[in-house]
């Protein structure tokens, strides 16, 4: 294998030029929101504070057990917020870890195949590294697969002559990948094991020996951690409505889908909604650029088959990866957490980095580098789309702000406005902010209402609450039925869990316009707002 000095200047240039661009609509705002990443912020936050001996923190939230794995970002964040403010944080982790993804990539096809390559790997990593799970706000997840990359990289370089210093620092980065998330932590274990399994040359007995140890300091936290669950593991097809019926498999497969930033239907900065959209979808061109690539490898393979059998185990992820994507289950019901599937297929693209070969297609080569330029150029112009709505939507609610961070405790609840265009929603978690450097209680930050953060409320009725109320707290009138409810179910659980606990919310912060949620609000909190700003508006417990 070759030194990183075998890397061309061009693509190191090329690299920090891609992620430049990429990352341009996040700088290029004053507020770049991104969802669930705001729960995660104002949690990372909360961590300080306990750990700093805060007794309001401390009289409503408690660390939950160290064994949780969903962690590593909140330290990280917890850490950034030390030094810079909590909405520079946001841009700070969600920069990173795009440009970490796209490192990762390269850092794997490097590590695998040496230098060849590394230039279309990196496109790839930016192309998947646009994923909406990213955009969300998955950070612990995003993390995990990073991580991922780095380690298989670095064990399959290594695994015909692993040792102990190896192993002592294969357990220590199973562990981080661990504390990231648990989904990427068991992909990560498979993969490993898949690798000595099927890649030849490797002293499999002695190996796998060096492998269990690396893993066994994890088991009594991942035990520990299966203990907490009081609901169980129940595999869920959300998206099936008949087993035995073709089009409903059909459909299932089609709706894994973790590139969708903006809706099929629509093109970045275009008003117009229209079906013929759908052939800019990212995922139509990410196919095309691995069906180019893989034809491109076909004709490699077969002037030197001798090359197959090294990257042997990575066929085998590929196709393993790939059927729990389009065949296995949803979640294990939403307590334990969701999008199971597309957090497979993106991981099931990663391995496919490593096969890629091309030395005798340039033209093949050429036309998937240009489609996944296109798929990184449309998913750029689409979160600056994104983030100019972020920004446009995070000013007008932070015009309450100090109202808010004044209160000593507050709730959120949001109505849509017909479908959504992007896949996040900026506004649905903004309230979140309002809780970081203050004593103000929010209620609807959704990371309290389950066991899987590294804080939780030291009430398990409110604990409850909190997770029926942000499973509702977001909705509209044409809501169908889904995992949280319909419409309906929604404003059922809003009227029963602030039936309950509307003593404990001082102010209710309300985006949108509903008469319903405002008929139900009635109940306990003034009909006329204390403060206004166009969907904004703010009332004060009766």
């Amino acid at each position: 294998m070759k030194s990183f000095a075998s890397i061309r200047p061009s693509t190191w240039l090329f690299y920090v030029g891609i992620v430049v661009v990429c990352m341009s609509p996040v700088w290029g705002v004053t507020y770049f929101v991104n969802q669930d990443g705001s729960g995660h912020v104002q949690t990372a936050s909360l961590m300080g504070q306990l750990l700093a001996g805060n007794e309001a923190a401390a009289g409503f939230y408690k660390f939950n057990s160290i064994a949780v794995p969903n962690s590593s970002g909140h330290w990280i964040l917890l850490f950034l917020l030390q030094i810079f403010p909590a909405f520079t944080v946001t841009k700070i982790f969600v920069s990173l870890s795009f440009a970490m993804f796209v490192g990762g990539a390269g850092w794997l096809r490097f590590q695998t195949a040496g230098p060849e390559g590394v230039k279309t790997s990196l496109m790839i990593g930016a192309a998947l590294g646009f994923n909406w799970l990213w955009l969300v706000g998955f950070y612990n997840f995003t993390l995990g697969v990073i991580c991922l990359m780095f380690v298989i990289g670095y064990f399959y370089r290594r695994v015909d002559r692993i040792g102990i210093a190896d192993t002592i620092l294969l357990s220590l980065l199973l562990m981080l990948v661990y504390f990231s998330h648990i989904v990427t932590f068991l992909i990560l274990a498979g993969s490993i094991f898949v690798i000595i399994l099927f890649t030849p040359g490797v002293r499999r007995t002695r190996t796998l020996l060096f492998a269990f140890f690396a893993v066994l300091p994890i088991l009594p936290f991942a035990l520990k951690f299966r203990s907490t669950n009081e609901d169980g593991f129940s595999p869920v097809w959300r998206g099936l409505d008949n087993a035995y019926s073709l089009t409903s498999w059909i459909h299932q497969m089609r709706i894994v889908d973790p590139f969708i930033i903006i809706s099929r239907k629509t093109f970045p900065f275009v008003n117009e909604v229209s079906g013929g959209f759908a052939v800019f979808t990212p995922v139509l061109w990410i196919f095309i650029a691995f069906l180019c690539l893989t034809l491109a490898s076909s004709v490699y393979y077969r002037k030197h088959p001798e090359s197959l059998r090294p990257f042997a185990a990575f066929f085998v992820l590929v196709a393993g990866a790939m059927v729990l994507a389009l065949f296995g289950p949803d979640d294990f019901s939403l307590t334990n957490g969701g999008v199971l599937r597309e957090r497979f297929f993106i991981c099931g693209l990663l391995f496919c980095i490593p096969l890629f070969r091309s030395a005798y297609s340039v033209w093949l080569k050429r036309a998937a580098q240009t489609c996944l330029l296109f798929v990184v150029a449309f998913q750029t112009m689409a979160v600056w789309e994104y983030a100019l709505n972020s920004d446009k939507q995070s000013k007008i609610f932070m015009s309450a702000s100090d109202l808010i961070r004044n209160s000593p405790s507050s709730a959120m609840i949001t109505v849509k406005d017909g479908s959504l265009r992007f896949h996040a929603d900026p506004v649905s978690q903004l309230n979140c902010y309002n809780g970081i450097g203050t004593n103000n209680i929010v209620w609807d930050n959704y990371e309290f209402g389950h066991y899987l953060f590294p804080l939780i409320t030291k009430d398990p009725m409110g604990r409850q609450f909190i997770h029926d109320l942000t499973g509702s707290q977001y909705l509209g009138k044409d809501d169908a039925d889904d995992a949280f409810g319909g419409y309906e179910t929604k404003l059922a659980r809003i009227n029963s869990g602030l039936a309950i606990y509307n003593d404990r919310i001082e102010t209710i912060v309300l985006w949108g316009r509903d008469e319903r949620i405002e008929a139900i609000l009635s109940k306990w909190y003034n009909t006329e707002p204390y403060f206004e700003n166009g969907k904004l508006r703010l009332f004060h417990h009766k």
